[in-house]
């Protein structure tokens, strides 16, 4: 019998305090922790809790492709109080 690695999306599923957005939280490279919400065209991937830059999805499915992994965007770009809460720890 073989192990199968499970891959976890974020840490943990919550909603903004400011505009109750539903968000995922994951670290970034940097190590810090930050909120994502998904966005069929966003830029990042949610991996056992960390947020892996992924640049833009394909503009076309090749023929035969899988399934395309589940894609984020940092809420910091859409929330209206973004400002309010990069600060906090």
């Amino acid at each position: 019998m073989g192990s199968e690695l499970v891959l976890h999306r974020g840490l943990n599923k919550g909603k903004c305090r400011s505009c109750k957005a539903d968000v995922e939280w994951a670290y970034t490279l940097g190590g810090k922790k930050a909120p994502f919400e998904p966005d069929e065209k966003g830029e990042y991937v949610l991996e056992n809790g960390t947020a892996r830059h992924v640049g833009p999805p394909p503009q076309q499915l090749e023929l035969g492709a899988g399934p395309q992994p589940q894609r984020y965007t940092n809420h910091f770009a859409r929330c209206p109080d973004a400002s309010k809460w990069r600060g906090e720890k």
